[in-house]
């Protein structure tokens, strides 16, 4: 279990190079994954009892080709991962960039951190760093970073984009920053 309150946890919680760490409660464990960029195997997995002492578990990413990063700069590849769990099933949702753009969203699945893992399932969406949000209702809430389409500076540069569905529906309703279209 977690430190008891007014207790602060080791900075930092993983320490070397774990960029970009999304980190969820499974029901017995705390799971964290971390970007990969071009690195293989992909979306290196890590799971504690106590968010402090962390063992590795395996990786995401382990289907062959899947997704494809060849010809990718190191700096581009897998990006941003966001880990959940819902109904004891982990969901993990990433992007692939090409030229530090987000070229394409997938999302992964498994019962145990360790795995199986699922092959990558492309979703119908642009952008980079997806995150998920699960509704007390049962729903949940894909969200993500869209590359402007228009040169300019900020807040021109990025848009919000978020789509709702049932866990069994990835894509079942379309909203734009809370409005629907």
């Amino acid at each position: 279990m977690p430190p008891p309150p007014g207790q602060t946890l080791p900075e930092p919680v993983l320490p070397g190079c774990h960029p970009d760490p999304t980190i969820c409660f499974d029901g017995t464990r705390f799971v964290l994954v971390t970007s990969s960029f071009t690195y293989w195997p992909g979306l290196p997995v890590h799971v504690s009892d106590d968010l402090v002492h962390w063992e590795p578990a395996g990786h995401v990413l382990t289907h062959p080709g899947l997704p494809d990063l060849d010809g990718l700069d190191v700096s581009d590849g897998v990006w941003a991962p966001t880990v959940r769990c819902l109904d004891g099933v982990l969901h993990v949702v990433f992007t692939v960039a090409r030229e530090r753009r987000g070229a394409q969203t997938y999302l992964c699945t498994a019962t145990d951190p360790a795995g199986p893992w699922s092959a990558p399932q492309p979703l119908e969406t642009d952008g980079f760093d997806p995150a998920l949000f699960l509704d007390v209702d049962g729903r949940c809430w894909f969200t993500a970073c869209r590359d402007s389409r228009t040169p300019g500076p900020a807040p021109a540069s990025c848009s919000c984009a978020s789509w709702t569905a049932p866990p069994d529906a990835w894509s079942a309703r379309s909203t734009c920053c809370g409005t629907a279209r």
